[in-house]
């Protein structure tokens, strides 16, 4: 099988980590560089030691994309950016894997899906649940109904990124699509999208921005189908990291897990806790899983409908916030 060459589109410190597993992986290697800033481009390849890589090196997307020798692309970019450049790539006849979230609102969402359905390309999203085995486990509970229905859904994740965030992009909301909620925060909202794989019906949220440009904290309460209750706060001014903890709380059990990237997790039948609940060995990186996917080894493991679902989510969430009243979805 011939080797999948992957351009790499933007150059900033998510994109280090692909860079790295795709320098790698046995059947790939990078066939081209995009960014805006040159100098983005020329820092990616010192801190990956590979300064001498002969790689094709470009600041215009719009050369990148016509760059014939490659098969996939790797999208690191600033959140609202992302609807455009992903439909560039597949016209362009790449498969794609874009960093979360997918998108930052429901039509450009609409707009992929239209896009990849007429072009036959893949697009995968760069979560963190799908490609964790603890969380892998909590949406075949869900779907399987090990503990019988998903009742209820609660959570909470805790950064102190109003600091870490502070003069950059992410307090742009035209840029960034939003606050703390499509950054760190959006990791527990990925991952209940994910393993419920089901629209919201009805959304309440409350904001506050804490001095910022953008939400840094939020409280949520949600109804998912079939009437999945959700209650998620998402603290983004907050000292210490806390770190994050849901709950997925079924008829005849329950989930503790850690729902930023599954470092932990607890299971509880009728009779109390599992020891050893049957965890699937099935770790994976985003990027290895994306080669291997485009390459018809597995089959992928996100889809622009879970960019759907949460894009769907957070329409409603700035909607309700804005209004102060709860708002249903449809």
């Amino acid at each position: 099988m011939k080797t999948t060459r992957i351009g790499l589109l933007g150059c900033g410190r998510i994109q280090r980590k692909h860079f790295h597993a795709v320098t790698v992986h046995e059947g790939a290697e990078i066939a081209a560089l995009c960014d805006i800033d040159a100098s983005r481009i020329a820092w990616i390849l010192d801190h990956e030691k590979a300064s001498d890589l002969e790689v094709a090196r470009y600041t215009s997307e719009a050369e990148f994309f016509a760059h014939r020798p490659i098969d996939a692309v790797v999208i690191s970019t600033p959140h609202a950016s992302h609807a455009d450049q992903i439909i560039a790539a597949v016209d362009a006849g790449l498969d794609v894997l874009v960093e979360k979230p997918m998108v930052t609102n429901a039509a450009d969402a609409e707009r992929v899906i239209e896009r990849v359905e007429q072009t036959g390309r893949q697009v995968q999203i760069g979560y963190n649940a799908p490609f964790t085995p603890e969380l892998q486990y909590v949406r075949d509970c869900i779907r399987d109904k090990t503990f019988g229905r998903l009742q209820m859904v609660s959570g909470y994740i805790s950064q102190r990124w109003k600091n870490y965030v502070k003069g950059s992009w992410r307090e742009v909301k035209a840029i960034s699509g939003g606050g703390f909620s499509y950054d760190s925060g959006a990791h527990p909202l990925n991952t209940l999208c994910w393993t419920i794989d089901a629209m919201p019906t009805e959304v309440f949220a409350q904001t506050d921005n804490r001095g910022a440009a953008v939400d840094v904290n939020m409280a949520l309460q949600a109804r998912f189908d079939p009437d999945i209750l959700v209650q998620l706060t998402l603290a983004g001014d907050c000292e210490h990291n806390i770190g994050s903890f849901m709950a997925f709380l079924f008829e005849d059990g329950g989930i503790e897990v850690d729902g930023w990237n599954g470092r932990w997790i607890r299971v509880f039948d009728k009779k109390g806790p599992i020891k050893y609940p049957p965890i699937p060995n099935s770790s994976s990186q985003p990027l290895d899983h994306f080669i291997d996917a485009i390459r018809g080894k597995v089959e992928p493991l996100t889809s622009p409908r879970n960019g759907l679902i949460q894009a769907t989510l957070m329409d409603h969430v700035y909607r309700s916030a804005e209004t102060g009243l709860p708002v249903k979805v449809g």
